[in-house]
């Protein structure tokens, strides 16, 4: 899996949305731990798992849970 910076914006804008269309209680935490995330990515070449896994690993709590619950939504479309 490898995505330009503007493939990843559009994939966590479909994560968001498709979080707030199944009633997601925390879906504004949602938004703004992955736009956190591709403001962090910006200065990347490419994106591609291992950066977000790394980038997974070096968060805690909710924000670890929701980058990787991202990247198995990556993988599944």
């Amino acid at each position: 899996m490898k995505l330009t910076h503007s493939e990843l914006e559009s994939k966590i804008n479909e994560y968001v949305d498709e979080s707030y269309a199944f009633g997601d209680s925390e879906g504004k935490l949602i938004e703004n731990v992955l736009k956190s995330l591709k403001i962090m990515l910006n200065e990347s070449n490419g994106i591609n798992k291992e950066i977000l896994t790394e980038a997974a690993n070096n968060s805690q709590g909710e924000s670890k849970y929701i980058i990787e619950d991202f990247i198995l939504y990556l993988e599944n479309i």
